[in-house]
């Protein structure tokens, strides 16, 4: 299977409210050192990459000592995905560091702090990230890092999307991922205020060509390629596949693009997804990551419609 990866979900717990959570916001909760040593043990045979996340890694109070357990087992990849609130405090950046995390992974939703603050629902938000943006481009270089952006679209930044990759590219950022929203928990409660739909979407993901061609570093997560298919070349493919308990799962995915990755799949719901019949026609059956069925709840499948040679 090419490109696995091991995630590893630290914390039931987050410093941020964002409106459009995915995650079940009654529990509370934080995996012990020994069913992290657990998991990096039984899935060490699957992959050498490891990702710390779910819901805010940085918050559990061992997570210094979990990435040092990793690198201890010989995990080549170290992967933290964090809303970098506590990045800005250098000293625990540089603790992270030096336990041996080689790729960070920030979200950021907006380019400045009044509608950005909004969506995660806490003030003085942005102001750490832009601490943060400055201390990973002095760190980046210097420690041989990888440092990649997440930002989910919804409708209040949908129409915002060139500019706000346009402000990160200003940074050293090897990849800027656009994660279309998963309307379950809070972003299904929130339906109403924040979804859009795909269709629309597209017309502004359109407007991304011009800055792919140029940085080649923009990556959609979660987007289906019949809408338009001249976004395959930003399109990324990764589909978590295996779940196993309520601590771990493994992620396959292709980080270029790669039109070439296919997994022998039938039409079913898989992981909450959805195809129909008439995807089966579809050129890029075997690459799409199919569509949230709690979207198609709510849109149904007007807008879909398989591309066929």
């Amino acid at each position: 299977m090419k490109n696995q990866r091991v995630h590893i979900l630290t914390s039931w717990w987050c410093t941020n409210d964002c409106i459009f959570c995915m995650d079940d916001k009654t529990l509370r909760n934080f995996i012990s050192l020994e069913k992290c040593k657990k998991n990096l043990l039984d899935w060490l045979k699957y992959s050498k990459e490891v990702t710390f996340t779910s819901w805010e890694p940085t918050i559990h109070p061992k997570i210094v000592e979990m990435v040092k357990m990793a690198k201890e087992l010989w995990y080549e990849t170290i992967q933290i995905i964090s809303n970098w609130r506590k990045y800005k405090d250098i000293n625990f950046v540089l603790d992270l560091i030096n336990a041996w995390v080689t790729d960070f992974i920030i979200s950021i939703h907006w380019y400045n702090s009044l509608l950005h603050d909004s969506i995660v629902r806490k003030q003085w938000v942005f102001n750490d990230v832009l601490k943060w943006l400055v201390n990973i481009s002095k760190l980046k270089k210097k420690y041989n890092l990888v440092f990649n952006t997440n930002t989910t679209i919804i409708r209040q930044n949908y129409k915002y999307t060139y500019k706000i990759v346009y402000f990160l590219e200003k940074f050293p950022i090897d990849s800027i991922v656009l994660n279309v929203v998963i309307p379950q928990q809070e972003a299904l409660k929130n339906k109403n205020e924040i979804l859009v739909k795909y269709s629309l979407m597209a017309e502004e993901f359109k407007k991304l060509v011009i800055l792919q061609n140029k940085f080649n570093n923009i990556y959609i997560n979660w987007f289906p390629y019949c809408l338009w298919k001249e976004l395959d070349s930003l399109i990324w493919f990764r589909e978590p596949v295996e779940f196993e308990q309520d601590w771990v799962n493994i992620a396959r995915h292709s980080d270029n693009h790669d039109l070439d990755v296919k997994w022998d799949i039938e039409l079913k719901i898989i992981n909450w997804k959805l195809k129909r019949e008439e995807c089966k026609q579809c050129i890029y059956f075997n690459n799409c990551e199919w569509i949230w069925e709690s979207y198609i709840n709510i849109y149904w499948w007007q807008e879909f419609n398989p591309i066929i040679k």
